[in-house]
Parts: structure tokens; C-alpha cells; sequence
């Protein structure tokens, strides 16, 4: 298969933090983990593409290729490409509106996972994707074709975004959830073997996962993760030096919370989170909340000072 004839601008998926970083992961993860990957991005191309969110044997008219990685890096290359060759043309032609709607459609997708309102993550997807196709006739073509269900170009932006929205009111929660599997599997190394997990195109990163991500979709509970807040540590009472696994108390939580350390500078000798353990001193942190139903599942902090 020539990579040419991909649907999508190829695009590499990062392992990072860890023993990543040696440019080592565990084998049994990392197959997982790509594996999984690849048959969300083969389930959102072909919604991009027709409209439809792949159910059981469907008919398969993507797929999704790895080329090898770089020597001493821990990534894999991956493009998407037609499974019959009469898609060629439709790929050239159209390669950068499907790339970006394919971003998009992927980055809400970890919204959902992570917790975010899906009429609002919706609703954002939609003004996102409606105010580009109003500057990009190609990417027009593809949603009239795929995600409006139309043969005709919908001129009028209003009703273009309505048309849209109300395509993805129902899809976006239905191939979340129909790859909810996938998602769990895809970040099974993330807190074991990486840090987080970039994806990324043309060298932008287009979505990460992260600690607190990873922890929100691997749950079976309905876990929310928050933004990362400024927020001022008051007590340290534990603090594992080699997991980052600590219990701290902090002025914008009540009680003790649990906390996880993911800050590099915990490696450190005599660092800002062991001195405070032992002279019982305040400081700043920067943290990201995972919740669930209002109260603080985990507090991952990636910062001090």
C-alpha cells in the first residue's frame, strides 16, 4: 500500500514519561495500545466518510496503516487509506478537509471519555466544524457527503450548522460509546509504563491523554476530570517517592485528598514536595482534579513552586 494514497495527513502516536522515555514499554501494553488505537481511528474515518458509526461486521472500506518507527523512539506512524483503490482520487482531492474534520471528530470523542457534558462538547464540535466549512468548500463536500447525509452542498451556513449538529447529537455519544473498549485498552500503558500518550500531525499535537484522562476512561464509574487548577497545598501527611502517590490537604478541597505526583521534579533530590513532608510547609501547586459525583476522586499535581 502506498502511504500516498492515505485518506488523512499521516500522523504518529507518542509514548511519553517513564520508561518511554528509555525508548522501552511494555510489549503486551504497547500492542494493545496501538491495536486499539487503530480500529478508533478506522471507526471515526469511516464516520467522517459516510455518516454511519460502524456496528458489528460492517462492511470495512478503511484502514489503518503503521510504518515503522524511527530508531530510538517509542511512536508509530500510522495513515489512514481506502481499502479499494477507487478511493485514490477522492484522498487526494480531499485529504485536509478529512484531516481536520478526522481531528476533531477524535479530540471530542477523549472529551466525552474524560466526563465533559456531551450536549456541550457537542455543541462545540459543531460551531467548530460550521465556521470552517464556511472557509473550506472541500471540507463543505465531505460533511454534504458524509456527516449531512446530502448529495448537495447545504449554501446556507445556518442551516449547514443546523444540519450538522443534529447529525452529531446522536453520533458522537454513539461512537463513544462503541468504543469505550478501545479507549480503555488504548491507554493501558498510561500510568504504568508512559505518562501520556500524544497524537499528533504535521508536529502539532491534536489530542493527548494523560494521567487523569487515562484514570477517567479506563473506570467503569462515571469519573469527570477537571482543568488544572492553581490551588495551595497546606499539609503533606504521605508522600510515596517512587509511584508519586501522596495524601495532602489543600485550601480549595475539604479533608484529606489523595493525590498523585506526576511533577518530574519529584525525582529530585531534596525537592519542594520532600521538604514540605518534613518541615510541614505550604506552597503553590498546580493540579487537575479527577471527580466523581462533586468530590475528589484524585488530585494529579504537575507543578510546584
Amino acid at each position: 500500500m502506498d502511504a500516498n494514497n492515505n485518506l488523512i495527513e499521516p500522523f504518529k502516536i507518542s509514548y511519553k514519561g517513564k520508561v518511554a522515555d528509555r525508548h522501552v514499554l511494555d510489549a503486551i501494553q504497547f500492542g494493545e495500545s496501538l491495536s486499539a488505537a487503530a480500529k478508533i481511528y478506522t471507526s471515526v474515518t469511516h464516520l467522517c466518510m459516510t455518516g454511519e458509526v460502524p456496528k458489528g461486521n460492517y462492511r470495512k472500506e478503511f484502514i489503518c496503516f503503521a510504518e515503522a518507527p524511527q530508531q530510538g523512539s517509542l511512536e508509530a506512524f500510522l495513515y489512514m487509506a481506502p481499502i479499494l483503490a477507487d478511493g485514490t482520487l477522492f484522498a487526494a482531492t480531499y485529504k485536509d478537509a478529512v484531516s481536520t474534520l478526522f481531528w476533531l471528530v477524535v479530540d471530542s470523542l477523549k472529551k466525552v471519555w474524560t466526563g465533559k457534558p456531551e450536549d456541550q462538547t457537542v455543541k462545540e464540535l459543531t460551531a467548530t466544524i460550521s465556521k470552517m466549512a464556511s472557509e473550506q468548500s472541500e471540507l463543505c463536500t465531505i460533511l454534504a457527503n458524509g456527516l449531512i447525509r446530502s448529495n448537495d452542498n447545504i449554501a446556507d451556513s445556518n442551516k449547514r450548522s443546523i444540519a450538522v449538529h443534529e447529525a452529531l447529537i446522536h453520533r458522537i455519544p454513539e461512537i463513544a460509546n462503541s468504543n469505550r473498549n478501545n479507549a480503555r485498552q488504548m491507554v493501558s500503558p498510561v500510568g504504568r509504563s508512559c505518562t501520556s500518550i500524544s497524537q499528533s500531525s504535521n508536529g502539532e499535537i491534536m489530542s493527548q491523554i494523560t494521567e487523569p484522562d487515562a484514570e477517567a476512561i479506563r473506570s467503569k464509574e462515571d469519573l469527570v476530570v477537571g482543568d488544572t487548577e492553581t490551588m495551595q497545598c497546606l499539609k503533606i501527611i504521605e508522600l510515596n517517592l517512587r509511584t508519586g502517590h501522596c495524601e495532602i490537604e489543600v485550601d480549595r478541597y475539604e479533608g484529606v485528598i489523595i493525590g498523585k505526583i506526576t511533577d518530574p521534579q519529584l525525582e529530585q533530590a531534596g525537592n519542594i514536595y520532600s521538604r514540605s513532608l518534613d518541615r510541614q510547609t505550604q506552597f503553590a501547586i498546580s493540579a487537575k482534579p479527577v471527580m466523581k459525583e462533586d468530590n475528589v476522586q484524585r488530585l494529579y499535581i504537575s507543578d510546584a513552586t
